[in-house]
């Protein structure tokens, strides 16, 4: 162990680590586990205090009329898809992972699309970098049993400024109320195309006679399909009470069916269709489902070739596709019940209304765009997207006649 200027204090040790002051103006850290020593604050003037640790945290005292606080804090620093990296989202999604960390004492000082470095303040070397990345919507679910946690924390942090949040002991979401779905067009294209395969072999004749000549065709059959795709891209998990403690259930029983959309892309985009609420919005799933529609059968026939004509017979395959964009909206109401127990083992029982979990959030920095809030009507609008497609295919029999020179 090393200082510029003389050590003039003992040291403290805190967390298996030992920490010292110097007449240089830094408070050091040595780990005698790895041997390494570093600087963990820098003061305004030189330092003759040995320190004292209170509730995990080390305090020491500088010539520079400043006490200065230190903690090693051990965090989750992987913030998982987050809706955006401002800096409000950034801390409020840490502290939510981290509840006894003081965000107050932090601030970011460089940040990326997938990271961002944190800076502890009065700490010029202890810096934190999160990992994160940015929600870009495809394959989206919205786990509504999260955004009623984190709400839930929030609120218990702020009105207890003195306690400290341990846990979610029950939540009971049976009161909530969701409306049937909504379903409008939003965007709808159409497309057809032939692919170069051939179902039936390729047949090429040559009239090599001075005279016309009639030539047998031979018969093609091929089964024509019909495909049918539908998948949730944006979605909302639903909420059910669990008797276990800090439980969470999903319900996912309800399976989203095929035969719910099959008329869609043939309805005019201001009509709203609508899909009981047993459906399921969470299912991200891809599903198809593929028939044969009809067998198609070009009989055998006769082509009549001048003299040095040439006939190629092909038969490629034509799919016609049919692709739909989907809105569904889906408007929730009604209240839920938490027990939260603080760090004397206490049971608070809180209600909230959706509405009032979802301007928590929103406070927060940490409400999804795809949800809206309805104060008047004390409900919220869910906004979620699917894409369903038709899809088509047979062959078509194309002739070409060429002259030979």
């Amino acid at each position: 162990m090393t200082a510029n200027e003389k050590i003039r204090t003992f040291g403290v040790v805190l967390n298996n680590k030992l920490y010292f002051c110097s007449g240089d103006r830094n408070f050091y850290e040595y780990d005698p586990a790895t041997g390494q020593q570093r600087v963990i604050i820098t003061t305004g003037s030189w330092n003759e205090s040995s320190g004292v640790v209170l509730n995990n945290k080390l305090y020491f005292g500088s010539a520079d009329g400043n006490i200065y606080e230190y903690s090693e804090y051990h965090l989750n620093r992987n913030l998982g898809k987050i809706n955006d990296n401002s800096d409000n989202a950034i801390l409020n999604e840490l502290n939510y992972l981290n509840p006894d960390l003081d965000i107050s004492q932090l601030e970011i000082i460089n940040k990326t699309k997938n990271s961002a470095i944190l800076k502890i303040k009065n700490n010029l070397n202890n810096n934190i970098k999160i990992h994160y990345s940015i929600d870009n919507g495809q394959n989206k679910i919205i786990n509504l049993n999260e955004l009623i946690k984190k709400a839930l924390f929030f609120k218990f942090r702020n009105e207890n400024p003195n306690l400290k949040f341990k846990e979610i002991n029950y939540i009971d979401t049976n009161n909530l109320n969701f409306s049937d779905i909504e379903i409008t067009k939003k965007e709808n294209s159409f497309l057809w195309s032939n692919v170069p395969e051939n179902v039936c072999s390729d047949k090429e004749i040559i009239n090599k006679t001075p005279n016309t000549r009639s030539f047998n065709v031979p018969a093609c059959e091929y089964n024509s399909k019909s495909k049918l795709v539908f998948q949730i891209t944006t979605g909302l998990t639903k909420t059910k009470q669990e008797n276990k403690l800090n439980g969470w259930n999903i319900n996912s029983d309800d399976e989203m069916k095929l035969t719910d959309f099959t008329n869609i892309n043939n309805k005019n985009s201001e009509i709203i269709n609508e899909l009981s609420n047993n459906f399921d919005l969470s299912n991200t799933n891809k599903q198809e489902q593929e028939m044969i529609l009809s067998i198609f059968k070009e009989p055998a026939d006769k082509f009549e070739l001048n003299p040095n004509e040439k006939l190629k017979i092909t038969y490629p395959v034509r799919i016609i596709t049919s692709k739909v964009i989907l809105n569904l909206k889906q408007k929730i109401t009604g209240n839920i019940t938490a027990k939260i127990i603080d760090d004397n083992n206490k049971e608070q029982i809180v209600t909230l209304s959706i509405t009032e979990v979802m301007q928590i959030l929103q406070k927060y920095s940490l409400l999804p765009n795809e949800i809206t809030i309805d104060k008047n009507n004390d409900k919220i609008t869910f906004n979620g997207e699917a894409f369903f497609s038709s899809e088509r295919e047979g062959p078509v029999r194309t002739n070409t006649v060429t002259t030979i020179v």
